[in-house]
């Protein structure tokens, strides 16, 4: 794929532990988390910024039991180089 838009996002491959250490975080600062069920074992976790018109700083779902997909906001986080 060829873009020239830039980059908003990067997402990384973690465990459930990982998320929920995230989602607490989130909570502890203030930010509001969505918890969606989007099948019988399948959830995400959804993190907006109320504080500056609900940007979103990162969503996580799992794609298998304990592996989970989360997508960092660029505004709100820093890419680690690998």
């Amino acid at each position: 794929m060829n873009s020239t838009a830039p980059r908003t996002s990067f997402i990384r491959i973690g465990d459930k532990a990982k998320v929920l250490e995230l989602v607490k975080e989130a909570k502890r600062v203030g930010y509001d988390v969505e918890i969606k069920k989007l099948g019988r074992e399948a959830y995400s976790y959804v993190v907006t910024d109320p504080g500056i018109g609900n940007d979103e700083v990162f969503h996580s779902t799992n794609v298998r039991p304990g592996l989970w997909a989360t997508s960092y906001s660029l505004k709100y986080w820093q890419e680690p180089t690998l």
